[in-house]
């Protein structure tokens, strides 16, 4: 079982979060990710079934844009809670493919890892857990055949630190 490690959150990028610039901020953590012209296709989870649409092996087609989903809410999320992403390929003509196993995931964030089938895995990071939640995304990369890539994403969302409140002994 293949993870993608976690990309460092910066508080520092805080300012690009609020505008949107996904981009900025994905270039930001990894730089070679954004090498060939880049889009910004997608910022925001859209929920769309695209298991009726056939899978794509990576860099076969050209794609205009990725539409990122997840089969759960993102809000309240906690430390254990495992979300699927899917990545949706929109086609020039409007078509759509699903490519899920044709994209590079990451996670923005210390909130997690996430393998190569889109499943992520929610886990607080040390340097953050002492705070009791951090703020991450999801980003799906497709690099088209002439090298282009098109970047999709979640939106932002917050991870909370699991709390073991079953303990008999609550000690101060």
């Amino acid at each position: 079982m293949k993870t993608k490690h976690q990309q460092p959150f910066k508080q520092y990028v805080a300012p690009i979060l609020a505008t949107g610039a996904l981009a900025a901020l994905v270039f930001l953590f990894n730089p070679g990710v954004l090498s060939g012209p880049a889009h910004l296709a997608s910022v925001g989870s859209r929920m769309q079934n695209a298991t009726d649409t056939p899978p794509v092996p990576r860099g076969t087609v050209v794609t205009k844009s990725i539409v990122v989903a997840n089969d759960k809410t993102l809000t309240a999320l906690t430390e254990g809670d495992v979300v699927s992403f899917s990545a949706t390929l929109v086609m020039p003509d409007g078509s759509k493919l699903s490519g899920t196993d044709a994209v590079t995931w990451l996670v923005l964030g210390q909130i997690g890892s996430i393998e190569e089938s889109g499943t992520f895995r929610a886990k607080l990071e040390s340097t953050v857990s002492e705070l009791g939640k951090a703020p991450g995304a999801i980003v799906a990369i497709y690099q088209n055949p002439d090298g282009s890539k098109i970047i999709g994403a979640s939106p932002i969302f917050w991870v909370n630190a699991f709390v073991d409140t079953s303990s008999d002994d609550l000690r101060g």
